[in-house]
């Protein structure tokens, strides 16, 4: 279990350097619970554009954690 945290936390850092908003929105959603509401507020977006691109950030962010499925 240690290793596959510290594979996530690695993995979400490469993530964070090369997309950090992307980063940003993900820890807001995941980390802090903010809603929909409160991340399109904070993106200047619409809810349903906030939840697409919470969607989106996750696509983005999948590979960065293949490592981590590899220890599953």
């Amino acid at each position: 279990l240690t290793d596959m945290c510290d594979s996530i936390r690695r993995g979400f850092s490469a993530f964070a350097k090369d997309h950090p908003e992307r980063a940003q929105v993900l820890y807001l959603a995941a980390v802090e619970g903010w809603s929909i509401a409160e991340l399109a507020e904070f993106l200047g977006r619409t809810p349903h554009a906030a939840t697409e691109y919470l969607s989106q950030c996750r696509a983005k962010l999948k590979p960065y954690l293949a490592d981590c499925d590899d220890r599953t």
